[in-house]
């Protein structure tokens, strides 16, 4: 059976998620980056103070070395972090679902998750760039706007959101299907 999955839109709330993250580059790894990678989510904290006034993220509050928080292995293998790895400490918008007011950060956002990705140098009609979390599992961002992967031209986009239908159809190495009044149908 086919799969069919209704559209929903969300915006950024007013707060923000931090994490702490390591990572190594020397080696090989298995995981999706090639290299040494691990996160940990440690606190959400108001939008107000960390935004700055062209809506980026501030990165100002950092984390002490010796905190026992930080990662101290690799998410996708068991590679321990040396003292000489790196570090980042990191700020992520949390997102509201305007229909249910649930809120979660986009790495977490199921499928069918639509929202406007502005830093997207493609436009559409509206003059935003509009992203879709696709079926499977929700990984794969779908940026409408973008030139489709066997054209110059993007895809053409009506409607308001979440009830969007876009031509033609979507085609990525993990999903096949259409977007049609706000509802992604598998081919």
């Amino acid at each position: 059976m086919k799969s069919r999955i209704q559209c929903f839109f969300c915006a950024p709330a007013d707060e923000v998620a931090r994490n702490l993250r390591r990572y190594a580059v020397m080696g090989s790894c298995s995981g999706p980056c090639g290299y040494h990678n691990a996160v940990t989510w440690i606190e959400n904290l108001p939008a107000a103070g960390n935004v700055m006034a062209d809506g980026c993220l501030s990165f100002s509050r950092m984390v002490e070395e010796p905190d026992p928080r930080w990662p101290v292995k690799c998410d996708y293998c068991n590679y321990r972090f040396s003292p000489e790895d790196a570090r980042q400490t990191n700020l992520e918008w949390i997102y509201l679902r305007m229909d249910t007011g649930e809120t979660f950060r986009l790495c977490d956002a199921k499928p069918g998750a639509m929202w406007y990705a502005d830093w997207g140098t493609h436009k559409g009609p509206d003059g935003r760039c509009l992203a879709v979390n696709l079926p499977p599992d929700g990984k794969h961002v779908w940026l409408m706007d973008n030139p489709a992967s066997n054209s110059d031209m993007p895809w053409r986009r009506s409607g308001t959101v979440p009830r969007i239908t876009a031509n033609p159809s979507i085609l990525t190495p993990n999903y096949h299907g259409f977007l049609r009044g706000g509802w992604l149908e598998e081919c």
